[in-house]
């Protein structure tokens, strides 16, 4: 009842899967019915097999208004899962931004391109040309090249564990690797690397942004790219707000003039520590903050990110530009406000008045937004924790027409983002999600497949699918355990909800359970540093829970921050009454919803403090009173302040 659009072609399917009986070796047949089914007042069915656009099988001679599909894999470019500025960009926005200075000749030309072979051809012709036509050159080839699974992706595919992306059988099989093995490719690279030299700002950013594009880059394009750092700090006062931002992000997205070792500054828990500045970062904090008065709040959000990425953390930098994106709030467009959403919520910045106006001016408009907007407006927003159930279902009420054409990524991510909610209202969308992620074709990443699975022990879909949680577990914990701290984190979640199932238990080995919980109890401690659990613990100091009710002075709460209780570590805990706490603080990669159900089972007594509603709390008392309130519901006995 909830999906119209594949009630409408298959409701016995449909009801199976939201009703949750159906296994996962009958799914077969969901995902193609999500894809093909047509979107509401449309009679299209967008397949993802054919060139866009197909032709519209509905009787009606009217033009379909619907977009272009976001299944199609070369829609949109992204290095490094950005989604403001420069980070994440339409291919044609792309090429119309280079190719603003090229001859009408030479545009033509490169419009004309449809393969990556003939841009290849192109770029050895044209071997002499200047900079600007080779970049928009380097640009269009990587326009042109489809998205295939690859590395431990191309492996499953090969193994049958997963389907093999989209293919177009137009550009004859070229692969971003065919690509980058091809002599000419070299060729292409190396000319615009010994043109930097000579480049303005605008074409040194956007040879630096074309190279950047190209996902996990050959020694040459990371020549490229160091060639064009260097050039850039000998070129002060020659970069436009947008062109420095452009060229920050592509730098920081490869590690470019990679930083020396940590230099932790107190004070700051919310976030990554602040390191030592490299010189491409100095360079572009320099500049920015000179020319921070010509920022908009698109360039801020990129700048933002782009310091992110460096795993730099500037006070001052970030107050300067939030600044600056108040002052501009009036001339925000719509996409501008998405990105900066999403910008913060990496970050992990709460900041309340900020996001009440920015949530205000993205709720108005949800009609104007694509529905990759309204998936990363929502994964955002639930990453922040604020996302009320209300704004919850307005967003959900704007994709659901579209949720057919989401690819793998969005509907991890949303599927994500309702976990994060605690939506369990939600339950039967949650299931659909479920099933046409384990049928979706196309690239299954290992960041999906985490969040997925964590999504799923969250909202308690483990007995409903243990199929697909095994198939998603083994392909997670067949490889290398990853660097990221987050997906450490949220793999600690999912290692403890899986030994809560016999079935599931034994897939993760010791190594990886080593590695998570330690991951797990270092960014426990980091975040417990924070001012608010400073907060929360004076608080407690001054509260006391009553065992006997004719002892009304009860007995004081004596915690222990940061502690473990077996292997689920709590902000906070008292042996005495069996209160753990735990603060839901914006910079948690994960809600504590999982650990709690697990220390329910063990009979402790958990309580989750959100964080703006601590400090929506007037003052001292009115913590105190919140805290107390909270924690008597969580104990089941008065909670009273200490006389």
């Amino acid at each position: 009842k909830d999906c119209v659009f594949v009630g409408a072609q298959c409701p016995a399917l449909c009801t199976r899967a939201t009703q949750g009986r159906m296994a996962a070796p009958p799914l077969l047949g969901l995902g193609r019915a999500l894809r093909r089914a047509p979107v509401a007042g449309c009679g299209r069915r967008p397949s993802t097999l054919q060139p866009w656009p197909p032709s519209c099988p509905s009787s009606s001679s009217t033009a379909c208004p619907q977009p272009r599909p976001e299944a199609f894999a070369c829609q949109r470019r992204d290095y490094g899962g950005g989604a403001s500025g420069g980070h994440t960009a339409d291919g044609e926005d792309d090429a119309a931004r280079s190719y603003s200075a090229l001859p009408p000749a030479v545009v033509r030309q490169l419009r004309a391109l449809r393969t990556p072979g003939e841009a290849l051809k192109f770029g050895v012709e044209n071997e002499g040309a200047d900079a600007s036509t080779l970049e928009a050159t380097l640009h269009r080839l990587r326009y042109l090249i489809p998205t295939y699974p690859s590395g431990a992706a191309a492996a499953a595919v090969r193994k049958g564990e997963t389907s093999p992306a989209l293919t177009d059988e137009s550009r004859g099989g070229w692969t971003l690797e065919r690509v980058k093995a091809d002599g000419r490719f070299h060729v292409l690279v190396a000319a615009l690397t010994s043109r930097l030299e000579s480049c303005n700002g605008r074409a040194l950013a956007l040879s630096a942004d074309a190279a950047a594009r190209m996902s996990a880059p050959t020694p040459e394009l990371r020549a490229l790219l160091e060639r064009a750092a260097e050039v850039a700090l000998e070129r002060e006062n020659s970069f436009k707000p947008r062109h420095l931002t452009v060229l920050a992000l592509a730098l920081a997205t490869h590690g470019v003039h990679a930083l020396p070792a940590a230099v932790p500054v107190p004070g700051r828990g919310e976030v990554s520590a602040m390191r030592e500045l490299g010189p491409a970062a100095a360079f572009v904090r320099a500049e920015a903050m000179r020319q921070m008065q010509e920022f908009n709040t698109s360039c801020c959000a990129s700048l933002l990110e782009a310091f992110r990425r460096w795993g730099v953390y500037d006070r001052q930098l970030v107050d300067m530009a939030l600044e600056r994106i108040r002052d501009d709030f009036d001339a925000m467009q719509s996409r501008d406000a998405v990105e900066l959403i999403a910008v913060l919520a990496r970050l992990g910045l709460g900041r309340g008045p900020l996001l009440r106006r920015l949530a205000q001016l993205v709720f108005s408009r949800l009609d104007e937004f694509s529905t990759r907007q309204l998936v990363l407006i929502l994964h955002s927003l639930a990453r922040l924790r604020f996302l009320s159930r209300g704004d919850l279902d307005e967003v959900l009420e704007a994709l659901l027409p579209n949720l057919g054409v989401l690819s793998n990524s969005k509907i991890s991510n949303l599927l994500f983002s309702l976990a994060m909610c605690d939506a369990e209202h939600q339950a039967s969308l949650a299931r659909l999600l479920v099933v046409q992620y384990a049928e979706g074709r196309g690239d299954k990443d290992v960041a999906s497949d985490i969040d997925v699975a964590w999504a799923m022990a969250a909202l308690s879909l483990y007995e409903r699918y243990p199929d697909v949680a095994r198939r998603l577990l083994s392909r997670t914990f067949s490889g290398d355990v990853p660097k990221s701290r987050v997906a450490l984190v949220k793999l600690h979640d999912v290692i403890l909800a899986a030994d809560l199932h016999p079935p599931l238990s034994t897939i993760a080995r010791s190594r990886w359970k080593a590695a998570c919980g330690h991951a797990a109890r270092d960014e426990a401690r980091r975040l417990g540093a924070s001012s608010v659990h400073e907060q929360v613990a004076t608080a407690l100091g001054d509260l006391a829970f009553v065992e006997d009710p004719n002892q009304p002075l009860g007995r004081p709460f004596k915690v222990r921050r940061s502690w473990d209780v077996g292997w689920v570590p709590v902000d906070f805990f008292d042996q005495a009454s069996g209160l753990a706490l735990d603060v839901e603080l914006v910079a948690n990669p994960a809600t504590r919803r999982i650990r709690h159900e697990v220390l329910r089972r063990k009979g402790i007594k958990p309580l989750r403090l959100d964080v703006w509603d601590w400090q929506a709390a007037r003052g001292e008392a009115g913590r105190r009173a919140l805290l107390a309130a909270r924690a008597s519901e969580a104990l089941g006995r008065r909670v009273v302040e200490r006389k």
